[in-house]
């Protein structure tokens, strides 16, 4: 398996100047350690960018954005002292959203190294949905959360902060909630089931699933508690021609999964065993994105597939490490060097090698469709 530092010496090994030593490169003070550090996520993102790689591919449920039950997620920033557990998440002081791997996680900086031992990048949904169920006198509801109760209709809460309040007999800290309900709206109830990386808050605790086809109430052994994750109000303005789900007349705007760089075909082997040219009845998707999200009739969970912004080595296809070692090599040879030769030849190297690359994994197409056979057509 491949490390950062071990890229990074391929692309030395190419210019012909010296290697930088076992996993120092983020900590060596040598120029050829400083010129690759200062280019190497910036050019590891533009190869990745190139196709859609298989290694890179990754799926997340997506629910429709409603201005009701879905909440932005916030992630803590990792703190030396605290202790995770497996799939907690949290902030790496780069920025980037990172899961736990192992249990008893503690003291490992996730952007030490970085840790890959310990952390994984997070690829899952920025948007909680609130898991509407029964009213329960210890939770504590923030305001506009809703709860069901013993009289079988959804309220919503008045107050934030609303703990220990029956919503049947306290009209002042809830009330009748007029546009969420248990059937047609975005609000979960207890029958609802969710797939494995999804994201629900309840009151002030938020849920991540770890299986598919979860139907647990949460908390529960299918859902972990993200501790230090904290919800709150979307600030968000629906795109020209979206709104919320209730509104059947508009479109529905879902959030892109974070590490989202590029769509992958959704269904990729659909229609490939065609009869006789026959139309395959393949319905396009009217997916248009803007910014980070994109907006769509459908109004029920999307399974998104999606090329992801992979910066863990080690999931790197051997030809893409060639190919992007040939890269840092094109881009460094000149401060290093200084030699017009050997940057010809590394732009001749990194050409093939990537070239190899796209046709050993990076080449996944969706569906075609077949010309229309005119005897089928004119019998039909």
């Amino acid at each position: 398996m491949a490390t950062e530092t071990d890229i990074a010496n391929r692309a030395l090994q190419r210019v012909g100047t010296e290697r930088i030593a076992a996993g120092a490169l983020w900590t060596e003070d040598s120029k050829n350690a400083s010129e690759i550090r200062a280019c190497y996520h910036i050019l590891r993102r533009a190869e990745l960018n190139r196709n859609v790689w298989r290694f890179s591919i990754r799926k997340c449920a997506l629910r429709p954005i409603n201005d009701f039950t879905s909440k932005q997620v916030t992630f803590a920033a990792w703190a030396i002292g605290t202790t995770y557990a497996v799939n907690d998440v949290v902030v790496g002081s780069d920025g980037l959203i990172v899961s736990s791997l192992v249990d008893s996680n503690v003291g490992n900086d996730p952007t030490s190294g970085p840790d890959f031992t310990h952390w994984t990048a997070y690829f899952g949904s920025l948007i909680a949905q609130e898991y509407v169920t029964t009213w329960l006198i210890g939770t504590t509801y923030a305001l506009g959360d809703h709860a069901v109760g013993s009289d079988g209709v959804v309220y919503a809460s008045k107050v934030a902060a609303n703990v220990g309040n029956d919503p049947v007999s306290d009209a002042v800290n809830w009330g009748v909630a007029t546009t969420v309900n248990s059937e047609d709206d975005a609000s979960k109830t207890d029958d609802t089931s969710f797939y494995a990386g999804e994201i629900v808050y309840r009151g002030n605790v938020v849920y991540l699933s770890l299986r598919n086809d979860n139907s647990d109430v949460p908390p529960s052994s299918k859902w972990n508690v993200l501790e230090s994750a904290t919800v709150a109000r979307l600030n968000f303005i629906y795109p020209i021609g979206a709104g919320p789900q209730r509104e059947v007349t508009t479109k529905n705007v879902f959030r892109v999964p974070n590490g989202y760089m590029k769509l992958a075909p959704q269904d990729p082997l659909a229609g490939s065993s065609l009869f006789l040219g026959a139309p395959g009845g393949l319905a396009f998707k009217d997916w248009e994105f803007e910014g980070n999200y994109f907006t769509t009739r459908d109004s029920r969970i999307v399974v998104f597939r999606f090329a992801a912004d992979i910066y863990d080595p080690s999931q790197f296809n051997p030809m893409f490490v060639e190919g992007l070692g040939s890269r840092i090599a094109f881009e460094v040879c000149e401060p290093l060097t200084q030699s017009a030769a050997k940057l010809q030849a590394i732009a001749s190297e990194y050409k093939n090698f990537m070239g190899e690359a796209r046709l050993t994994n990076g080449i996944e197409t969706g569906p075609t469709y077949p010309p229309e056979d005119d005897y089928i057509a004119c019998r039909i």
